[in-house]
């Protein structure tokens, strides 16, 4: 069926914005949830211990220019939310507010993530 075809899996995830964001499934490496004092700097980047290597973590609201705090509280939550992408060989950590559900769709979604500077 070429409708199934075009079908695309996400991720949806919750951020500090009224607006659900996506990521394409192929992305995700793994879903995890740390505990927010397992957070370290390595001068100015957040990173953690992740599988005998580091990780270093990515705020989507801040690479989306989201607000910093969110109005159900998320800094009062004792863990972190945390979705491990694979780019370039390396992985890394995007930290989101929740993680909701996966969609299949064929629609076409606004690509908005693409400005994630990952080196």
């Amino acid at each position: 069926n070429v409708e199934e075809a075009d079908q695309q899996d996400y991720l949806l995830v919750g951020l500090n914005s009224p607006t659900k964001y996506a990521l394409v499934l192929n992305f995700v490496h793994r879903l995890e949830e740390f505990d927010k004092s397992l957070i370290e700097l390595s001068g100015q980047q957040r990173v953690i211990r992740y599988r005998g290597q580091i990780l270093p973590l990515v705020s989507c609201n801040e690479a989306l220019g989201l607000p910093k705090s969110d109005s159900t509280n998320n800094e009062q939550k004792t863990s972190l939310s945390v979705i491990v992408v694979e780019r370039g060989g390396k992985l890394f950590g995007l930290e989101v507010n929740s993680i909701l559900d996966t969609l299949i769709t064929n629609l076409d979604v606004q690509a908005k993530i693409d400005k994630f500077e990952m080196k």
